[in-house]
């Protein structure tokens, strides 16, 4: 093999820690942070769901993670309708992605898949907007 200009080819100083190959702390400087989740609840098909005009359901306080699952797991906890009616009715959960909702898919789905989510600073915390849609037909979903 040739050394395309390499001194060497074993006994090098980067020993697979060249830039890129190990997470560097400073990579995910936020983890771990104080967030604030703000959580619309709705029947609405989520294109109709405009984040700015629509009120809040109810807003829960979590560290910031780097997927969704220990935020709807920690939802699923304190919010009681999602407690209540998470047999009986289809749930599926978004999450604002700039200015689109994007489907993260039903809640068992959502937390078997675990996607990363990205929290915005927004004043003085991290925010993660978050939108429940309740189906009671499954020929109206959109999910």
């Amino acid at each position: 093999m040739p050394l395309y200009g390499s001194s060497r080819t074993t006994g090098g100083i980067l020993r697979g820690r060249a830039l890129g190959n190990a997470p560097n702390y400073a990579d995910y400087p936020d983890i771990g942070s104080a967030g604030r989740v703000l959580v619309y609840v709705s029947k609405a098909n989520p294109a109709e769901v405009d984040p700015g005009t629509t009120r809040v359901t109810t807003t829960i306080r979590h560290p910031t993670t780097k997927t969704i699952g220990p935020v709807i797991r920690e939802l699923h906890r304190q919010f009681t309708p999602i407690q209540k009616f998470i047999d009986v009715i289809t749930e599926c959960i978004y999450v604002l992605e700039g200015d689109l909702w994007g489907v993260k898919g039903r809640y068992n789905d959502a937390l078997e898949m675990d996607d990363e989510v990205d929290w915005i600073w927004e004043g003085n915390i991290y925010v993660l907007q978050l939108l429940v849609v309740m189906y009671q037909s499954l020929t109206y979903m959109f999910c």
